[in-house]
């Protein structure tokens, strides 16, 4: 509105000066004069009447600028004063957030240092345990091979033997009620002289076993003497007919593990200590007390000879071998044979007993030696080869089994391979 009043003001302004300036430069006739005079009259009278009415509301506009200027400076002022506080409000927020960043930053830092701590003590822990458990394994690998262990595996299987005698054999051969399990025993004694390299048969007899043996389950005393008998059938089998034909240890072992299927207790808990009992060189024991060492001798006065002795042995390692060699899953298996040879290996050649070590050594080659070889490969070439050279050489090259175990691994070198005995036939 303000802006309309001085457009006016300036319009009327401009306008009256241009008619000042006309009438100065152009000389009027005398009608025009009077003309002239009554328009500037009258435009003197409306160029006052505007300013009447112009001036107060110029005051007006200009008390109004005043203020709006006075006001928009005020707005200005706190406008600035806003942005300032915005500014230092955002820098501070930016500063904050720059701060909980860092901390946050340090605190990942922190975690991922404690983390990477936990890890690094977490390996150093397992490496260390490791450390001991191979150290352990060393020591007890060493210890597995050594004299103290098989002094201990001796001593415990000959309380094993205790056992059973005591609680098993002698109170039921004092009870006239279990006295009854006589007659199974009677029915499978047989058995064990029967068979052949058939397995239909060996499968016929096994299964007439395994029912006698299920008889005597109605009395858990008398089941334990049934199978302490088996065990001891089997050993009797093993050393009068294995002794000569070695292949004949085949089906026996076969039938040792399908009975042990259907009765688990019977080559852990009674076949194992029986053959240890009579052929303490299973385990590596050898000592000079013959009665420890398996040699029957009823008659002091006339003890067993050595070479029928080295024959039952003969007989009873091929047993042995065949039982270690036969797939099962009894857990009896080359493993066995592995430590029983080593343990032979690490004897003191003084206190070794020739004839019966390099004699074993040859029955349980021809009984699994193509299997052993196959397991071990190059390591069970090194451990036979021990036997052959060194001090072996030196002290047994004269022996009539060390001669033998030098041809047979010579023909095994050869050949490429130890020589089988024939397996079961499936008729």
């Amino acid at each position: 509105m303000a802006n309309n009043i001085i457009n006016k003001y300036s319009y009327y302004q401009k306008r009256r000066n241009d008619t000042l300036k006309k009438n100065q430069v152009t000389k009027p006739s005398s009608n025009k004069l009077n003309e002239n005079s009554y328009s500037k009259t009258r435009n003197e009278s409306l160029i006052k009447d505007i300013e009447l009415k112009l001036i107060p509301s110029l005051k007006v506009i200009s008390l109004v600028s005043n203020k709006m200027q006075k006001e928009v400076k005020e707005y200005n002022t706190k406008k600035e004063e806003y942005n300032l506080s915005m500014k230092k409000y955002k820098d501070a927020v930016n500063k904050e957030l720059e701060h909980q960043k860092q901390l946050q930053k340090k605190k990942d830092e922190e975690e991922a240092l404690k983390k990477q701590q936990a890890e690094e003590r977490e390996k150093e822990l397992f490496a260390k345990k490791e450390k001991e458990r191979l150290e352990k394994l060393k020591e007890s690998a060493k210890f597995m091979y050594s004299s103290a262990r098989v002094v201990e595996e001796f001593e415990t299987n000959k309380k094993r033997i205790a056992e059973i005698e005591q609680t098993i054999r002698v109170p039921v051969e004092n009870s006239p009620d279990l006295k009854q399990v006589y007659a199974q025993k009677r029915l499978i004694n047989p058995a064990f002289g029967q068979l052949t390299n058939s397995r239909r048969h060996l499968i016929e007899l096994t299964s007439k076993v395994i029912g006698y043996i299920n008889q005597t389950k109605v009395q858990p005393l008398a089941y334990q003497w049934i199978l302490n008998f088996t065990a001891k059938g089997l050993c009797r089998q093993a050393e009068l007919e294995c002794r000569v034909k070695p292949e004949m240890a085949i089906p026996l072992a076969e039938m040792a593990h399908l009975l042990n299927e259907q009765f688990p207790e019977l080559i852990p808990q009674f076949l194992i200590p029986r053959l240890i009992k009579k052929c303490p060189v299973l385990i590596g024991y050898m000592s000079n007390d013959k009665k420890e060492m398996g040699f029957k001798a009823k008659d002091p006065q006339n003890p067993e000879m050595k070479s029928v002795y080295l024959e039952r042995m003969d007989g009873l390692l091929a047993f042995y071998s065949m039982l270690c060699k036969t797939q099962n899953g009894n857990n009896i298996t080359l493993d066995l044979v592995w430590k029983m040879i080593t343990r032979w290996a690490n004897r003191n050649i003084k206190s070794m007993d020739s004839d019966l070590v390099f004699g074993s050594l040859v029955t349980v080659l021809e009984c699994c030696g193509s299997e052993f070889d196959q397991k071990f490969g190059k390591q069970a070439n090194k451990l036979i080869n021990v036997f052959l050279v060194g001090a072996f050489k030196d002290e047994f090259s004269s022996s009539v089994n060390w001669k033998r175990l030098m041809i047979m691994v010579e023909d095994k070198m050869s050949s490429g391979q130890y020589k089988n005995f024939q397996g079961m036939t499936n008729d």
